[in-house]
This record gives C-alpha cells, sequence and structure tokens, in this order.
C-alpha cells in the first residue's frame, strides 16, 4: 500500500520504491489521491494538494486550482526589471495629474484601471509605507479605498506580465492574492504578504498572453502605531509588455 515498507511494493501496478524514504511511493508526476496514483494535473484543473500539480511546471495547488505560480523575492533596487519589460510604469506620467494624489484615467499606457489611485510619496507621512516605496519615481500606485484593484487592457490587445515592485501602506504585514487572467479564466496566482518597512519584487517570465490583472486585498497585522490603519497596498514600477 502507499506509503509502506519497501518490501510491500515491489508487486504494485502503481507504486514503485523512493530511494530517498524507502516507502511506497506514488512514480514521477503522478500522486496518490488516496486510491491509485494518477497523472498530476495542469492549471486549471481542480486539486487538493500541491503534489496533485505538475510543480516541476511551476505549477502548484491554490484555492482548490491547480495554478503557475509567479516569483517573489524581497529588493531595495528601484531599478531591477527583468529583461522582457518594454513598458515601465512608474505613475510619473499621468495626464493631468495632480501634484498631490488622484483617480489614475482609464487609457494611460493603454490600461483601464479600477479602483487605482496615485499619490506624490513625499506628502505622506513619515514612517508610511509610501516613504518606504519612495525612490527615483515621485509618484506611487495604491488602492486609495484599501479594496480590491484590477487593471487591465484598454483596447483587448492582450500582454505578458513581467514584474512589480510592492509593499503595505500602514499594516506591519498585508496579505493580498494576485492573479493573472485571459478572457476571464486563471492563468497564474498566488498569495502575497507585503511588508511597511521593505519593497518586495514579483515577477514572471511564464505569464503570457493575457489582458488583466487581479489584486484582491485579504488581511493584515500591525503591531506599531501608525497614522492609519487601512488595508493600502503600494505598487511601483509595473512593468509589462504588449503583444507578448
Amino acid at each position: 500500500s502507499y506509503n509502506a515498507s519497501a518490501d510491500q511494493c515491489q508487486n504494485s501496478r502503481y507504486l514503485s520504491v523512493d530511494i530517498a524514504s524507502g516507502r511506497c511511493k506514488c512514480p514521477a508526476r503522478t500522486f496518490w489521491n488516496g486510491t491509485f496514483c494518477l497523472n498530476q494535473r495542469f492549471t486549471g484543473d481542480t486539486c487538493q494538494a500541491n503534489d496533485w500539480c505538475r510543480n516541476d511546471l511551476s505549477i502548484s495547488c491554490v484555492s482548490s486550482t491547480c495554478l503557475v505560480i509567479p516569483t517573489t523575492t524581497t529588493t531595495t533596487s528601484t531599478t531591477t526589471l527583468v529583461a522582457t519589460c518594454t513598458t515601465l510604469i512608474t505613475f510619473d506620467d499621468i495626464p493631468g495629474q495632480s501634484s498631490t494624489s488622484g483617480i489614475i484615467p482609464n487609457g494611460y499606457k493603454n490600461l483601464n484601471w479600477t479602483n487605482a489611485d496615485y499619490i506624490n510619496a513625499s506628502t505622506t507621512p513619515i514612517g508610511s509605507g509610501y516613504r518606504t516605496a519612495l525612490g527615483s519615481q515621485a509618484f506611487l500606485m495604491y488602492n486609495a479605498n484599501g479594496f480590491n484593484f484590477t487593471i487591465s487592457s484598454a483596447n483587448g490587445t492582450r500582454f505578458s506580465f513581467d514584474s512589480f515592485l510592492y509593499n503595505s501602506a500602514w499594516y506591519d504585514f498585508l496579505s493580498f492574492d494576485f492573479s493573472t487572467r485571459r478572457a476571464g479564466q486563471v492563468t497564474s496566482g498566488n498569495i502575497f504578504t507585503a511588508a511597511r518597512t521593505y519593497r518586495s519584487r514579483v515577477y514572471c517570465n511564464f505569464c503570457t498572453n493575457v489582458d488583466t490583472l487581479v489584486f484582491n486585498i485579504k488581511n493584515g497585522s500591525m503591531t506599531t502605531n501608525q497614522t492609519q490603519n487601512g488595508t493600502q497596498l503600494i505598487l511601483a514600477n509595473l512593468c509589462i509588455s504588449f503583444g507578448r
């Protein structure tokens, strides 16, 4: 049976001996469903655990669905970009931009922006995450009301998602769900945690041919006193590449 000692799986049509553990395990690219070893699943298929999905293809089980997982790293640089980035969005050149804050208009950078605002980081309180995110650019993107937000193609042209920098405005740690979508279908996604005192970067070399980026704010924790306690998420240096 599954996970039994090696001498008990020699005659099984499904199980083989795992050299590292000396136990009966499913062969590579398969998983144990409680009865049989089945082929691991692909993007969009249902799942109950990570080993149900093709993890060799960077696919993991997220919210009971096999999804491609973008990668995240911690960074202090404001110029670290991936080579595929052809459209760098800094939020410093928004038409009719106020000197303080405002709504990002649809059509900016050929994208539509839902519940997305910009803010001049130099006008924000010392100690807030806006100051952490302040780099060579003056303006940052954020969800002013702390709610979910989306970024989508304005004219239907698909693009690849390459990378963005992110951190939390007020919470010490703020979790959010980020996904890429094509025609309403999720193509990749994962849950990330944004910190207030340092920035991180999400990047993906295979998130191509998408039309929408979705950010769902989840929850957070705060252990230090701040002037506000909203669930604002900050983005900077968003990189995409149209036509990929």
